[in-house]
């Protein structure tokens, strides 16, 4: 009878044979070896931006959108900030770590546009702990504030924020996707504020 082979011999030659072809087989090229990792790096990429917290404001999906990321509780803050001048920085950092202190993640900051929420992302995270993975933030692009008609013309960027505010709240409010609560950055909350909102006679 044929002699047998013990288990580490079997998978001794079985590395073997892999090695063979691997060794038979013709290696990728740099080329092709660069574009599997451009393609990696791109889903990667994709990925890690629908995880962001941010949302531009371009329609009604983008609304209800917002509301089951970042109010899947039906309750939601409203804050806005604008500038990236040191005092308009330690406010957002304040009421942002105040938030966190709360454990209270339910909120959005409304900002001019991507750049000032992303922005506002960086300074979070270099804040420390988990609080730049919390911060939810959103914009509305001038074309989009224009067909809104929030406002007439000769106004400043910060009362388009706060119109914004104000019609983003509307909005969730009338088709019902959550309760909203709309503060400053200049305040300091001391405790959970919905279930008071909740309590009679509210």
């Amino acid at each position: 009878p044929p002699a047998r082979t013990s288990a580490p011999g079997r998978a001794a030659a079985r590395i073997a044979r892999a090695r063979t072809a691997s060794a038979r087989s013709p290696s990728a090229s740099p080329d092709d070896l660069g574009e599997k990792a451009r393609r990696l790096g791109k889903k990667v990429a994709e990925h890690a931006a629908s995880l962001m917290p941010l949302f531009a404001l371009d329609d009604a999906a983008s609304i209800s959108e917002l509301a089951a990321r970042r109010a899947p509780g039906g309750e939601l803050v409203l804050l806005i900030s604008r500038g990236e001048a040191l005092e308009q920085r330690a406010w957002a950092v304040n009421m942002l770590s105040n938030l966190h202190e709360l454990r209270l993640a339910n909120y959005v900051v409304l900002r001019d546009d991507r750049a000032a929420c992303a922005s506002l992302l960086r300074m979070a995270a270099a804040f420390g702990g988990d609080l730049g993975g919390e911060v939810g933030c959103a914009w509305c692009k001038p074309s989009r504030l224009r067909a809104l008609r929030l406002r007439p013309g000769g106004r400043g960027a910060l009362n388009d924020l706060w119109l914004l505010r104000w019609w983003l709240a509307s909005e969730l409010l009338r088709r019902r996707l959550a309760s909203v609560l709309v503060l400053d950055m200049d305040v300091h909350v001391a405790a959970d504020p919905f279930p008071l909102l909740r309590a009679p006679p509210l």
